[in-house]
């Protein structure tokens, strides 16, 4: 092994080739196909991939191995060169030489009549190791199919009505029950539903169960509100990333990093139900509330929170600049098991 200024040089101690060195230039009575010799380097990345995660790589940076092959096209002895602030384990390459020998063939073809006093011909593999970085740890879009876990975090009021104010909404009509949804309920397929008008917001957690990190398109988040005969599509106002300053959510990705990464977003509404008519006897419905990205449902990826409110919790529900919100939620049960630990009551991913 030899340490260079910024790179690493090593062979195998054992060289096969001492006192056999070519008398003449081999390119001159030799050739190979230089596309066989770069298809090599598919017996070098799955070795060094995993020693490139969280390094900051140029576009510069090879992992160059100079080998040499004898004139039967077999791969005889190797030399990696790689930049020194990539740690790799002396044992990796000598995977990496093993497999080289063992798969490596290259069919070296004489250039008129062959010559007894030739013994291999030279050429080098190269790995450009920014773009193999990116191949295997390149953030990519959730594929929906349990690589992100969501938990529904919190459900609060941006702007609250004014306490002193209560008593005039105490004549909207209650009935018993309304509350209630998802009590006694045998579906395992949740939704949130909604009742009232005005302002709200709520907090999902994104949570990357796979070892790839994820990005989302943020522009792809569209709502929807649905009950008989009527579909509403609020707009989402505006959204805060891991408790940053509001932003527009147009044209925002955010990464979700591999593992049990998390992002934290909250989405805010500022009309997220805009009902016509005098507000102090507006009765409460029951909107079915729907979070798409692009066309597919994430509510239905929600794993483990519930609220759910009853008729005697009346008096300290939410209540808004323009009214009151309701969130009644059923969770996914057939998602909880995924990563629920009942021994321990505690979630994992």
């Amino acid at each position: 092994m030899h340490y260079y200024s910024g790179f690493v040089s090593i062979g195998n101690n054992v060289y096969p080739l001492s006192g056999k060195e070519n008398p003449l230039n081999w390119q001159d009575w030799y050739h190979f196909d230089w596309r066989e010799v770069k298809n090599l380097s598919k017996y070098i990345e799955p070795y060094i991939g995993p020693y490139l995660k969280n390094i900051q790589l140029m576009e510069d940076d090879y992992f160059k191995t100079t080998i040499w092959i004898d004139l039967q096209g077999n791969l005889i002895y190797c030399e990696f060169n790689y930049p020194s602030k990539i740690n790799i384990p002396l044992t990796v390459i000598e995977q990496i030489e093993t497999s080289l020998k063992a798969n490596g063939k290259v069919k070296v073809t004489p250039i008129g009549t062959p010559r007894n006093d030739m013994y291999y011909v030279q050429s080098c593999v190269f790995v450009d190791l920014e773009q193999l970085q990116s191949r295997l740890y390149h953030p990519v879009a959730p594929s929906w199919n349990d690589d992100i876990a969501i938990q529904l975090d919190n459900v609060f009021p941006t702007a609250t009505y004014y306490a002193d104010y209560l008593n005039r909404r105490s004549y909207v009509s209650f009935y018993s029950g309304m509350f209630n949804y998802t009590d006694g309920s045998t579906e395992t397929q949740g939704n949130i539903y909604i009742s009232g008008t005005g302002e709200a917001a709520f907090t999902l957690s994104f949570i990357n169960v796979t070892d790839r990190d994820i990005i989302l398109d943020l522009g792809q988040l569209t709502v929807r509100m649905d009950e008989p005969g009527y579909t509403y599509r609020p707009r989402i106002s505006s959204i805060s990333i891991n408790g940053g300053p509001r932003l527009d959510i147009n044209s925002r990705t955010a990464v979700v990093e591999n593992d049990g990464g998390v992002v934290s977003i909250i989405f805010y509404f500022d009309d997220i139900l805009d009902m016509s008519g005098n507000y102090y006897n507006t009765y409460p419905t029951a909107y079915k509330l729907s979070f798409y990205y692009g066309n597919h449902n994430i509510f239905e990826h929600v794993i483990d929170e519930r609220y759910d409110y009853d008729v005697c919790d009346a008096s300290s529900i939410t209540w808004y600049r323009e009214g009151y919100i309701m969130f009644r939620y059923m969770y996914n049960k057939n998602k909880v098991g995924m990563f629920y630990n009942k021994t321990t009551d505690t979630y994992f991913y």
